[in-house]
């Protein structure tokens, strides 16, 4: 079983679990395509999964294959200090022993996907560019509209925000969901990802109870 990280610094692992982020997307070895167009690759199904092929001065197709496919369960990583008590009593002595004061204990990027609790399954994949993003997917990303803000003629506005949203301790707002995504992106994923405008690998997914 392969296992998935949200970042749950912006509360993005939350919202997995609350069912309001059900899409996710990543770069995964795409730096391929740099430069490539859609017409330049065939991106579909082959025996049951999806892939990307692209021709170039070599005889054949280069393959990419995409890290999750249609219908796989993957874990989601959380550290074991946050998962114990969601273990029955033989595992958790387990986890306990073996792994109490591990990087693991605190650190999610070390545990074992097969220990995790809680899980999701892949409902697609596409392959697009970041900025092709909507504003419904933005939102299903994890990004939060506010209903409860005014601006500075005192009239009642809707803006878009995410957890930890603080720039210079100031609580930061969007006008559009695609804004908000935009600034997350890229402190999740490094400054100018947004503007750069990679390919990424667009995952729906839902939660399995």
């Amino acid at each position: 079983m392969q296992a998935i990280g949200f970042n749950e610094h912006y509360g993005l692992q939350t919202a997995v679990f609350r069912k309001v982020k059900t899409k996710t997307r990543r770069l995964e070895l795409l730096s391929l395509l740099e430069g490539l167009t859609e017409d330049d690759i065939w991106f579909g199904i082959v025996d049951g999964k999806k892939q990307v092929q692209l021709y170039d001065d070599k005889p054949g197709p280069a393959i990419i294959m995409p890290r999750y496919n249609l219908g796989e369960v993957v874990a989601v990583r959380q550290c074991y200090q946050d998962i114990i008590d969601q273990l029955d009593d033989r595992m958790r002595e387990y986890v306990i022993g073996y792994y109490s004061g591990s990087k693991a204990w605190t650190n999610k990027m070390f545990v074992r996907a097969d220990l995790m609790p809680r899980h999701i399954r892949i409902t697609d994949v596409e392959l697009q560019k970041l900025q092709s993003i909507s504003d419904e997917d933005c939102m299903k990303e994890g990004i939060i509209r506010r209903d409860d803000c005014i601006n500075s003629r005192m009239e009642d506005i809707v803006v878009y925000t995410f957890e930890n949203s603080f720039v210079n301790h100031v609580y930061k707002t969007y006008p559009t969901p695609r804004e908000a995504f935009a600034a997350l992106i890229d402190r999740i994923s490094g400054k100018g990802t947004w503007e750069s405008n990679p390919w990424v690998f667009a995952y729906s997914f839902e939660l399995i109870d």
